[in-house]
């Protein structure tokens, strides 16, 4: 790869962003059709949706920051730190960087203010005692709605043998942050304020000890809806994010309509509800 020049423009470029970078893959489809796709460092694979396009691995692009990106009169250009990406449409995952890549660009910072990054705690809690009863095919993953004195929370079985405990989290939505910004330490009295107002009450034989805690963000709007859709006057750049902390279950269908608006022009599915023209009509 020539660092400091432009490769071949493939027909579509899609940005997606690992924890602390925007990290890039080549892949080149059945039909000659190219993508540049994200890889997940946390997961160690490709966005599960990628599967959809019928793609294979050419070449791997990591660790490349997104500086911005253009479009002209037949597609787009995305420069990073490693050098300039050419393509006939772009297709913007960023999730908590995608506030700060739209407010670079004219005309869209009423956009960028739609979304608001939310810091969220996971919490892994020592299982003492019936761990038989946490078991994978007898415990369940669960989601709690909130009701009365008893917030929501969601958890998964201890997939991970006696000895990696429960894992539970409390969404919260009121510790608004950005990438730079996020606090990735979790205090005790954070530890001890889940413990007592959840744990304790439901969860017979999973002690205080907490083993680990894992700090994410989610990309939400006031009413948690998805985004979805080419950017207000555009006709080469798509965006879909935010997910609103509720997406990855939906990442299959998600794939196709991003696939389908890439190559296609338009998603066999409705998702004019989801557009940015719903959301400001006169953006």
């Amino acid at each position: 790869i020539e660092r400091e020049s432009r490769r071949a423009s493939p027909d579509t470029l899609l940005l997606f962003t690992a924890d602390h970078s925007f990290d890039l893959r080549i892949h080149d489809g059945k039909n000659g059709d190219s993508v540049l796709a994200g890889l997940d460092e946390a997961q160690g694979r490709a966005n599960p949706s990628l599967r959809l396009l019928n793609v294979r691995i050419d070449d791997t692009h990591t660790g490349e920051e997104v500086l911005n990106y253009k479009e002209t009169i037949d597609g787009v250009i995305v420069k990073t730190t490693i050098g300039e990406y050419a393509a006939k449409q772009l297709i913007i995952t960023a999730g908590p960087w995608l506030p700060e890549l739209l407010n670079k660009q004219s005309g869209l910072s009423k956009l960028s203010d739609y979304f608001k990054i939310v810091r969220q705690v996971m919490y892994w809690f020592d299982i003492k005692e019936h761990y038989q009863n946490f078991k994978p095919g007898h415990f369940p993953i669960f989601i709690w709605e909130g009701y009365g004195d008893l917030a929501s929370s969601y958890g998964f079985p201890a997939i991970d043998g006696p000895d990696g405990g429960l894992k539970m989290a409390s969404p919260k939505f009121n510790e608004i942050v950005t990438p730079d910004t996020i606090d990735r330490q979790v205090s005790q009295a954070a530890i001890d304020e889940i413990y007592d107002a959840q744990v304790s009450k439901c969860f017979d034989g999973v002690g205080r000890t907490c083993l680990r805690t894992a700090v994410c963000m989610y990309t939400d709007t006031h009413d948690s809806r998805f985004v979805m859709g080419k950017l207000p006057g555009s006709n080469h750049t798509i965006i879909a994010s935010p997910c609103s902390g509720h997406g990855f279950k939906h990442s299959p269908a998600i794939g196709e309509c991003l696939a389908q608006l890439a190559l296609d022009g338009a998603s066999k599915l409705d998702i004019s509800g989801f557009g940015v023209a719903s959301i400001f009509p006169t953006c």
